[in-house]
């Protein structure tokens, strides 16, 4: 899969997402203004009920206030005949007195939510002139005036009553009509709600299915070439391989071959040969273990005999008999770790050759520790590794162009130490201090639980 595709199909996603946030976004706005219009609604229903209930709490003020009227007419009429005391009379005039105003509150009260123009003011105030003069005339005790004032005036308490009906009946009708528009309004909601939750579900699962697929697919292509490329490496490793066994072979043929043709010349030309030849076997035999401990780490079935080992004695007793290398100066104090001793002295044979190969003159070897490590450092005064190759160090099938991988190799047998390292459940690191070349192997003083390989992390 190419990068363009990738683009294409991310576009295409992009799209789909774009249409469907495009009408889930039309159809939040309906929603929206539905909702709007609903609390519109909601509020002048609500505008509305306090007019219903104002209207006939001022109906019903008016009806008693006409009745109270009368009844203290009556009852002042009655006291001239003698019918009825003074108390009773001042009770019924005052009970006119409360009910006229709660008559006037009432439609104060109402006066407050209509609009102007209603008609409603002028008909209460004809009707309170009305239970003024009535109330006044019943005081002075002109009962004949107040007779003639109540039944006057009874027209201005009709009118009052038709006002009030007419007010009434309009906020009923409006919160019939109100609430007729608000069922409709929340059918509509709902169905838009209902359509909108399945709608944004099924886009919402289409686009992370297809993402899903898009990142699967990316990985698989990523992956399927990372593999490729390694498959390369192998390629290529094993030729290089291949071509450097050859060099050590040469030598041992063409000089065993010499031997055997002329015979032993001399001691002195004779023990040189075996020398050079014993060297190139010995190289020959460091490579070949060096292939064969990381195919077994790539295949998963390296084993390890775990012992308390002397690592101090260990390093100085290799490096007595090292083959080629001499004047290699170690400090190694008294230390034990838990090690199999023979992939630790494969460990310390790949970092002396890389050392004596690829370093300095100098060469040291320096034994560290704390309460639950030993560290054992290879250090030289070479000019050390590039800056981009560091990261790389410790990498199976590393190696640099065509050079050789006896010179130009820098994967094959540090790869060994650093796969070695981890099965023992340590860790190998480089670093440069100084005009020092450092490398290093940190390894348990105990026994630990078997556990995966610790990613190697070397030092800058």
């Amino acid at each position: 899969m190419t990068w363009e595709s990738v683009q294409d199909d991310q576009g295409g996603i992009s799209r789909t997402a774009l249409i469907g946030g495009s009408v889930a976004a039309v159809i939040a706005l309906a929603v929206g203004a539905l909702l709007l219009a609903n609390t519109f609604i909601a509020r002048q229903i609500v505008d509305d009920a306090t007019v219903l209930e104002r209207s006939e709490r001022a109906l019903g003020a008016n009806e008693i206030s006409v009745m109270a009227l009368s009844q203290a007419l009556l009852l002042k009429e009655d006291q001239a005949l003698e019918v009825a005391d003074q108390e009773t009379v001042d009770r019924a005039v005052a009970e006119a007195h409360r009910r006229v105003t709660e008559l006037e509150n009432a439609t104060s009260s109402l006066a407050e939510v209509v609009e102007p123009g209603a008609g409603l003011a002028d008909s209460s105030a004809a009707a309170l002139r009305v239970a003024d003069d009535v109330l006044t005339a019943i005081t002075l005790g002109e009962t004949s005036r107040a007779s003639e004032a109540l039944a006057g005036g009874v027209v201005h308490f009709e009118q009052l009553r038709d006002d009030l009906f007419e007010i009434r009946d309009a906020s009923q009708g409006r919160i019939d009509a109100s609430g007729g528009l608000a069922g409709q309004s929340g059918s509509t909601v709902a169905f838009l709600v209902a359509l909108l939750v399945p709608l944004l579900a099924i886009l919402g699962y289409r686009w992370l299915a297809q993402n899903q697929v898009r990142v699967a697919e990316v990985e698989l292509s990523a992956q399927l070439e990372a593999e490729q490329a390694i498959m390369r490496a192998k390629d290529e490793f094993i030729a290089n391989v291949s071509h450097e066994l050859r060099t050590p072979l040469t030598s041992i043929f063409g000089l065993s071959e010499l031997l055997l043709e002329q015979g032993l010349v001399d001691q002195e030309s004779s023990t040189d040969l075996l020398q050079v030849i014993y060297t190139e076997a010995v190289e020959l035999t460091r490579m070949v273990e060096d292939i064969l401990v990381l195919a077994r780490v790539d295949a998963g079935n390296l084993t390890y005999q775990f012992e308390d080992v002397d690592i101090a004695k260990k390093v100085e007793e290799f490096v007595e008999d090292f083959v080629g290398i001499e004047g290699v100066v170690v400090d190694a104090p008294k230390a034990r770790a838990w090690v199999d001793p023979m992939r630790f002295r494969h460990i310390l044979r790949n970092l002396l050759s890389n050392a004596h190969r690829h370093g300095g003159p100098r060469i040291e070897v320096t034994i560290g520790q704390d309460d639950s490590t030993v560290t054992l450092v290879v250090a030289d005064d070479g000019e050390g590794v590039s800056e981009h190759d560091r990261g790389r160090l410790f990498q199976s099938y590393f190696h640099e162009g065509d050079a050789p991988l006896t010179e130009g190799t820098l994967g094959m047998g540090l790869a060994a130490v650093g796969a070695l390292a981890r099965g023992m459940h340590g860790v190998a690191r480089y670093e440069r201090v100084g005009d020092w070349t450092r490398f290093s192997v940190t390894l348990p003083k105990k026994p630990v639980e078997p556990q995966l390989e610790s990613r190697i992390s070397p030092a800058a």
